[in-house]
């Protein structure tokens, strides 16, 4: 057992109860009404550290207290407790010696005239005496306080002395606090409390289940923190068990002292009531009392017995409608089965299987007692354990995964065949379970033993295979897996399984970029609707879409994507638990043709699916799609998260290629929350992990670096990485991402241009970029690509001189932007007009624009667009321009603006307030200005933006206007 902290005080979540057992002691003293109030709650609730700390309350306050807690054995403890408490007035005892008290002591109760043991005792005249005298030695000492917990075991004496006290107003400055459970307590004593309650004698104080606010205050945890939740539900807000798993949780084992006392019952059960509360526990939940007996070794009529009493202690309880029982909780049941011993456990869990297998039990049911009794095997065991794992597969790979181990295990080497076919089953389960390389190497082996004429299984087994190679990064592989399964197969009377084989295929295009032939993809479609398959023909036309897509047919692409979506909608979760990454095919298609509500619903729902049905091996590919296609429509917050939610398991799982793009999205999504730093460091990182391996879209990262570059103002840099990523043509890139990295192209070199410096790219090649740009959104035909196209020509003009011709393409381009669902991309386009108005002088059109961008900001959480508009805003409010300090112009926006407000006199933590940035970012921003300025202090900067005064951005600056938008 783990060592466990001390005890925590209650009264930090049990505020409301312990302020009114506190005011009750605090109304004791001198003169007043006795007050009997009544604790109601069930087992673990916290009732004993209640009183608990009422005694130290009260102790605190000088006042004479008497705490008692009652037992089977122990039923007259309170009787007993104030007899010794009134000793002294006990005819006689005055003049006794200490020896003699002690031994009078012990019999008080009959020394006052305790009825004698007969079956009609009359307690009433001796408990009036009794309560006479507490009142009188209450009044004596200045105030009592009686405690009386686990009051269900109170004799009929102590309660009826309860039954004086509520029946009677009586004057002293008595206290008498009763904690009892309800579902235990005797009828005479819920019925005297009951009706003290109706006259005003009795107060009721229940203790109900914590909140998850009060679970969080006991556990010292925040109230967001991940680990609650969980942790809260299953306790049920019970505090014991919710301190006893929390223990389990950091400690891997429930704390001694918890442990101890959620037990505390079950030491003091007969031995009958043990063996058949030990039966319970190794059956778990939902049996009845023929199963508990034959478990249990015991004739119905002991069973019977034993199980009375346990539901009235509360350990068992049955359930709703329903001849079955359970434990009161599942820790209860856990400590249970662990005091028993691991070699009755082994007897029991057999007879538990042989009796339950002769009421017809599922395998899976069978399956618990099986795998705890192992030792003892029988040749039947492999096959429900087989059967139990095939019926949870996809519903919990985990169960399925140890239950196949062990079928394995007690498989005989030399049964070839059958260990190969479970070998199989387990593979696939640890690759469910997201254990790709385990899962990978045992398919191999699996292959191995199954026989070529077991086409289905084998068909079946090399589709998933290939999936997996995939996702471990091993394209050439999986081509090698299903070219050479599919070249043994031929094509004719192709098996069903035969496309997932095909549609596999289509999933390492997607992430390779090498999609499969038309052909292949027809006879896909062919074989589906051949063999009826309507999650294969869902998958099948998903994949035609996307070799649509990547071969430039986007209006086909649309068309079959149309008639995918329509049947995939129609199928149930459970039709297409079996392959999830099919909804990925389907979604990763459709925002290549610029349908990205749709790509997220798709996403969204095979990370549903894949969450539910324990699908880790995808889970994370899934969740990566769902990120980006959040992240380009505008809502990096949401982006970054699932990014890196979907990071996390592919480093688990060793995905390296979904961890690298996760690790890119989540770059995006900082540079476009106006993280640049941040943004800078997770790029580089995803640069380093995807260029270290021959991966289609590697040039994703550098792409995300590009962005942060360009939205934190540094033109150069952003030039030279999709230069160096893409070529002068950016044919080395993907065709998809040419679009937008063209017009980003456009936009650095015409920024550049603008600064007076030496032409970054040869003459002419900005306006052959736009040009490229206009024929990709020519050939291609969707808002998103014409949008790119015209903000690229844009971007020309500026760079030649005419801000009037490139303010109607750049309008053009944020309601293209618009239509397109790319928010960041639109407010970009829209403050690149707004530059424009304010060359013009057009002030009032100008505040009109930046408004609107400003709410698409703020609706989006696109904080990188703050700098760029507070510096269109500066053009047309600010002062006239001064000459500009030549050294200046080496600033990026960034440096410039944290510049002119250091040079203003504000300190750090007062800059990064107003730019939402760490003080440390600032200071990180300020070595650099000093660096490239060539000055030591602060105060040189200030002289030198007050002699520079404040201007405006250099028109260059403004060119961001889009984003990696595929």
């Amino acid at each position: 057992m783990a060592k466990t902290r001390s005890a925590p005080d209650i009264h930090l979540v049990r505020r409301t109860e312990s302020a009114e057992l506190w005011t009750a002691v605090d109304r004791l003293g001198g003169r007043g009404r006795a007050q009997l109030i009544e604790v109601v709650a069930e087992p673990g609730m916290g009732k004993t550290r209640l009183l608990a700390e009422v005694a130290s309350r009260a102790t605190t306050r000088g006042l004479t207290v008497l705490s008692r807690r009652c037992t089977e054995k122990g039923r007259d403890a309170l009787v007993r407790a104030l007899a010794h408490l009134v000793l002294d007035e006990a005819p006689g005892l005055p003049d006794a010696s200490p020896s003699e008290r002690r031994d009078l002591a012990v019999d008080a109760p009959d020394h006052w005239g305790w009825p004698a043991e007969t079956p009609d005792r009359d307690y009433a005249p001796f408990v009036r005496r009794l309560a006479e005298r507490v009142a009188s030695s209450a009044r004596g000492q200045n105030g009592l306080v009686i405690l009386l917990d686990d009051f269900q075991w109170a004799d009929n004496a102590s309660i009826e002395l309860i039954e004086q006290l509520a029946q009677h107003r009586v004057e002293a400055p008595l206290l008498v606090v009763i904690a009892q459970r309800p579902l235990q307590a005797s009828a005479r004593l819920r019925g005297a409390l009951a009706h003290g309650f109706e006259l005003g004698t009795v107060r009721r104080v229940e203790l109900p289940p914590l909140t998850s606010a009060q679970s969080a205050a006991l556990l010292g945890l925040p109230v967001d923190d991940h680990r609650l939740g969980e942790i809260h539900e299953e306790s049920q807000g019970t505090p014991l068990y919710l301190l006893a798993l929390a223990g389990m949780r950091s400690q891997g084992d429930i704390p001694e002292q918890l442990a101890t006392l959620i037990l505390d019952e079950i030491g003091r059960l007969g031995p009958c009531e043990s063996l058949i509360v030990a039966a319970a526990a190794v059956l778990g939940e939902d049996w009845d009392m023929e199963t508990l007996a034959a478990v249990a070794e015991t004739d119905l009529d002991h069973t019977h017995a034993a199980l009375a009493n346990l539901t009235h202690r509360d350990l068992l309880r049955p359930m709703e409608r329903s001849s079955s029982f359970s434990f009161r909780h599942p820790i209860v049941r856990q400590l249970v089965y662990r005091r028993s011993g691991q070699g009755w456990h082994v007897g029991a869990h057999r007879r538990a299987a042989n009796f339950l297998a002769g009421r017809g039990a599922s395998a899976g049911r069978l399956a618990v007692h099986i795998e705890r009794c192992v030792a003892r095997a029988t040749p039947g065991d492999r096959q429900i354990l087989r059967r139990a794992a095939e019926d949870v597969l996809f519903q919990d790979p985990a169960t399925a995964t140890r239950w196949l181990r062990l079928a394995v295990r007690i498989t005989p080497e030399d049964e070839d065949l059958e260990r190969g076919g479970l070998m199989l089953m387990l593979a696939r389960a640890l690759g469910l379970t997201g254990r790709l390389r385990e899962s990978r190497d045992l398919l191999h082996e699996a292959l191995r033993l199954l026989p070529e004429e077991s086409i289905g299984p084998r068909v079946d087994t090399v589709a998933f295979c290939a999936l997996i190679e995939c996702l471990l990064g091993n394209y050439t592989e999986a081509r090698a897996l299903l070219a050479g399964e599919f070249s043994r197969l031929g094509t004719d009377d192709l098996p069903r399984e035969a496309t997932a084989l095909l549609i596999e295929h289509g999933v390492i295009g997607a992430l390779d970029g090498d999609v499969p032939s038309c052909d292949l993809v027809n006879l896909t479609k062919r074989l589906a609707r051949e063999h009826r398959d309507l999650v294969a023909e869902a998958g099948a036309l998903a994949l035609s879409g996307l070799c649509d897509a990547f071969n430039g047919d986007i209006e086909g692409a649309c068309a079959v994507l149309a008639d995918s979506a329509a049947l995939t909608n129609r199928l149930a979760d459970t039709d297409l638990a079996t392959h999830p990454e099919y909804l990925g095919v389907l979604a990763w298609a459709e925002a290549l043709t610029g349908r990205f509500g749709d790509a997220r619903r798709h996403f969204q729902r095979g990370v549903a699916i894949a969450r539910k049905y324990g699908h880790v091996h995808v889970l994370s590919v899934l969740l990566l799609g769902t990120a980006m296609t959040h992240v380009i429509t505008g809502r990096p917050s949401e982006g970054g998260r699932l990014a890196a939610e979907a990071r996390e398991i592919a480093e688990r799982i060793n995905a390296v290629h979904p961890q690298g793009l996760s690790i890119a999205v989540q770059a995006l999504s900082a540079a476009w929350r106006d993280e640049g730093e941040e943004a800078v460091r997770l790029g580089e990182q995803a640069e380093e992990i995807l260029h270290g391996h021959d991966f289609h879209w590697s040039a994703f990262a550098s792409m995300a670096l590009a962005t942060a570059a360009r939205l934190g103002g540094d033109p150069q840099r952003c030039l030279t990485l999709l230069l160096d990523v893409g070529g002068l043509d950016q044919r080395q890139l993907p065709a998809v991402l040419r679009s937008s990295s063209l017009e980003t192209l456009t936009g650095a070199a015409a920024a550049l241009s603008g600064h007076g410096a030496e032409p970054a790219v040869p003459a002419g090649q900005v306006a052959a970029w736009a040009r490229q740009a206009e024929q990709i959104a020519d050939a291609v035909g969707l808002p998103a690509h014409r949008a790119f196209a015209l903000a690229a020509r844009g971007h020309a003009a500026r760079a030649e001189g005419d801000p009037r011709g490139a303010r109607h393409l750049y309008e053009r381009a944020a309601q293209l932007f618009c239509v397109a669902g790319l928010a960041h991309a639109q407010a970009l386009a829209l403050t690149a007009k707004a530059a424009c108005l304010a060359a013009d002088g057009r002030a009032g059109e100008v505040r009109a624009t930046l408004a609107l961008v400003e709410e698409l900001a703020r609706r989006n959480g696109i904080r990188a667009i703050d700098p760029l508009v507070r510096g269109v805003r500066l053009r047309v409010s600010g002062p006239p321009a001064a000459p500009v300090d030549e050294r200046l112009t080496l600033l990026t926006a960034r440096e410039r603006e944290i510049a002119e407000l250091a040079g203003m006199g504000k300190r750090t933590r007062e800059i990064a307030e107003e730019l939402s940035l760490s003080p440390r970012t600032i200071d990180v921003h300020l070595s650099r200005t000093y660096r490239k300025l060539g000055i030591g202090s602060r105060a040189a900067l200030a002289r030198l933006m007050t002699a520079s005064a404040r201007t405006a951005q250099p028109e260059g600056d403004l060119w961001t206007t889009g984003a990696i938008a595929h």
